[in-house]
């Protein structure tokens, strides 16, 4: 098991806890919207223990009770070969964490007593045994009311009222006859109970917790140190109640648990003008108010989802006040968080009230955790979004620091501009590379809307992808014309050249520079060239990169470095996706062999079908000219595509057309020197033309693939139809008139398709996806 697993409908959150044989997981039941914890049993337990049987049994005892003050089970099962027991989540801890943080108060003990003996009592009246009660197996929800858990260890008392030994147990709260008896009975949780007292009641376990009470009895006949001892304040009549709670006789014990709980209270009550410290006396009321068999409910006065909203609502009123609006703290777990957001998701059903202050801690958390962060965002205010963004930049979870500086990228700012001066205070502090990365995405953001505000609102399942790609789409209306002088402020400005220059991550050096020619930021690109002309390493670089995103870079450059940027974003255009300018000559080159080598082997002059000759000529004209339209598909229509954005178009247009019309004449020329075997007449040039033109237009109009397959089709026949009927020699030789069609147009439709191929087969799939 671990965080995002999902099994059933449960999904993992958090694991919250280990105990010696199990750990506990906080998670989400999706099927009805709420958190749970999930028990699962840890691996290479000693071989004494079956984990199959404990959880069975622990599984089948709780469900088999029901009580306000046990904690009840939802769900038990296997995933993956491990056991799990799914049961309610409480937010408070244990009475373990409580007792660590400090002695309690008289009131706090008995208050915590009573509702621990009633579910005890509740327990034994089913002839259940827990068998393991200590601090930590009493789970607190966040009002500190107790819940009796971890029933793995308890037995089943027979008719007799007795039950086989366990043998286990944790050894400090033990009942002696759990080290020495092969069979017990409830007593040994009145024994437990009793110790459990003594530390809550003193904040310590009798004799330091160096050697189990149950041992010093067995050995030394020693009994329960006196608690005046530990605890001056305590009443001293305290200590026979306690004693008599861990006799090591079970005969001498209590034979109740609430009649132990009785004795207690009969102190409490009795007890007159102790001297206690200021804050631990006991109301009067608490004292006033015994407990009776009739508290021994077995249902709640409300069910368990009441208990939990009040819970929910609880944790939330802690969490607003620590929030402060923002000017505070923000304290919430994940499972905390998760467990108030779905309940606060349906405050009108619930009757809960959520200020402004509630929902921008609400969608804190929802940024800190990637929960509902939808959901919060379009409840609040422009100007509660952007605090709560801009506090979530300042988490220690580089997730949510991420997601708060993307969410920063359109909304509108202060009249004073803080959005661009923290997001570069981030980038500046920030060591992860995703984290430096949407720094610069959202300033190059915020300077291409050229100070507009703008807000997006984003709704289903949109989350960072959506937020981003509605960046680029209204980022591309406001992309920048002319070098600004300072775009943000210089300070910032330099930021980022200093960024592009000594970056630690690649990645971030190049969009950093790329970031300056998008916003055509003058201050940066002076710094750059500065250091460039100081000969600093990375200048010329970030140069050419900045280059690569302007249409020009400005005079302050020095010419060397303006060229050394054109020449090298050229090459890298180029050079860049060799194993996509692989796959297009390949594909290019079997569509123009099939095609050429078919009309070769057909109008080959030869009454044998297989004659060797034939195959030769086929195989060797049809291979040799299908090369050479591989590379003018690459010269004439790949790489002048590649430069777009970067040459002009009327550049791009004459590479491809001097390049397209060079390689073409040369295909059509090698194929009547070789097959036809006569020197190249100007009618080659015209057949090139043609064959060029169909690629031509496709880089410099970048039409769709079928536009661009049928227009070179058309362009590669024509010519050689109108050279086999008006020239003379013709480009192409047949036999027979007709074969000018039967042949000569499958010719042109597979140069075309092998040129076209993965565009065409793009368009083809848009359109069979509608």
């Amino acid at each position: 098991m671990d965080v995002g697993v999902e099994f059933g409908h449960y999904r993992i959150v958090e694991h919250i806890g280990r105990g010696g044989m199990a750990d506990v997981w906080s998670a989400r039941d999706r099927r009805l919207n709420r958190t749970v914890a999930v028990k699962t049993m840890v691996r290479d337990l000693s071989h004494d223990l079956d984990p199959v049987r404990l959880f069975e049994r622990e599984a089948k005892t709780i469900a088999a009770l029901e009580h306000p003050h046990i904690l009840p089970i939802y769900d038990f099962g296997d995933y993956d070969s491990q056991l799990y027991i799914v049961m309610r989540y409480v937010s408070g801890g244990s009475l373990e964490d409580l007792v660590d943080e400090g002695v309690l108060t008289l009131e706090d003990v008995l208050r915590l007593a009573r509702a621990i003996a009633q579910a005890l009592e509740y327990a034994h009246s089913n002839n259940v045994v827990h068998l393991d009660l200590k601090p930590s197996n009493i789970l607190m929800d966040s009002n500190n009311s107790p819940y009796l858990a971890d029933f793995g260890l308890a037995a089943v008392l027979g008719p007799e009222g007795r039950a086989a030994n366990p043998g286990s147990g944790t050894l400090l709260y033990m009942a002696p006859e759990q080290l020495t008896s092969d069979v017990l009975d409830h007593r040994a949780d009145i024994y437990s109970f009793s110790v459990m007292l003594f530390h809550m009641l003193t904040g310590q376990l009798p004799f330091d917790a160096t050697t189990p009470l149950a041992l010093k009895q067995i050995q030394f006949q020693q009994g329960l140190p006196e608690l005046e001892l530990v605890s001056p304040n305590l009443p001293p009549a305290l200590t026979d109640v306690l004693r008599m709670g861990t006799a090591l006789d079970p005969a001498q014990r209590p034979q109740r648990v609430i009649d132990l709980l009785r004795e207690f209270e009969q102190v409490l009550t009795t007890t007159v003008a102790v001297a206690m410290p200021q804050g631990t006396a006991i109301s009067p009321d608490l004292l006033e108010t015994q407990t009776d068999l009739s508290d021994m409910i077995t249902q709640p006065a409300s069910g368990p989802e009441a208990q939990a909203r009040r819970e929910a609502q609880d944790i939330y009123n802690r969490a607003r006040r620590a929030w402060a609006y923002g000017q505070g703290r923000f304290l919430l777990g994940v499972t905390h968080y998760m467990l108030i957001s779905d309940y606060y998701m349906a405050a009108d059903r619930y009757g809960l009230e959520v200020d402004e202050a509630g929902l921008q801690m609400l969608l804190r958390g929802a940024l800190e955790y990637d929960h509902e962060i939808d959901y919060w965002w379009n409840k609040l205010s422009d100007e509660s979004r952007r605090w709560v963004a801009l506090h979530t930049v300042r988490s220690e979870s580089v997730p949510a620091r991420i997601r708060a500086i993307e969410r920063l990228a359109l909304l509108p700012d202060a009249d004073v501009p803080v959005i661009p001066k923290t997001v570069a205070q981030a980038l500046q502090n920030e060591l992860n590379e995703a984290a430096q990365l949407a720094a610069l995405r959202t300033l190059e953001a915020r300077a291409r809307l050229g100070g507009q505000n703008m807000s997006i609102n984003v709704e289903g399942k949109s989350r960072t992808t959506q937020v981003v790609n509605r960046i680029k789409s209204q980022l591309e209306l406001g992309r920048p014309s002319v070098w600004r002088d300072v775009v943000f402020s210089p300070e910032i400005d330099g930021l980022l050249a200093e960024t592009a220059l000594t970056a630690e991550h690649p990645a971030v050096a190049e969009l950093a520079a790329r970031v300056i020619g998008r916003i055509n930021s003058l201050a940066a690109i002076c710094e750059i060239a500065a250091k460039q002309r100081a000969g600093q390493k990375g200048a010329l670089r970030a140069l050419a990169l900045v280059r690569d995103e302007a249409p020009s870079l400005p005079p302050v450059v020095s010419r060397q470095a303006r060229l050394y940027a054109w020449l090298a974003n050229t090459w890298r255009r180029l050079s860049d996706d060799s194993i996509k300018t692989v796959r297009r000559f390949l594909l290019a080159l079997l569509g123009a062999f099939l095609g050429i080598g078919m009309n070769t082997y057909f109008t080959f002059r030869s009454e044998e079908i297989f004659a060797p000759a034939r195959w030769k000529v086929t195989v060797s004209v049809g291979l040799i000219c299908a090369v050479l339209v591989g590379f003018l598909v690459l010269l004439a229509d790949e790489f002048p595509r590649r430069l777009t954005g970067f040459w002009p178009w009327w550049a791009r247009f004459l590479l491809s057309a001097g390049l397209g019309l060079f390689a073409g004449t040369v295909v059509w020329a090698g194929y009547t020197y070789l097959y036809l075997e006569y020197p190249p007449e100007p009618v080659v040039v015209f057949a090139g033309a043609g064959l060029a033109l169909g690629f031509v237009a496709s880089a410099v109009f970048h039409l769709p693939g079928l536009a661009a397959f049928l227009l070179t089709a058309v362009a590669t026949y024509v010519p050689l139809y109108i050279s086999y009927e008006y020239w003379l020699p013709p480009v192409v030789y047949y036999d027979y008139p007709q074969q000018i069609f039967i042949l000569g147009i499958p010719l042109a439709l597979l140069i075309a398709l092998g040129g076209h191929a993965s565009s065409v087969m793009a368009s083809v799939r848009r359109l069979i996806r509608g």
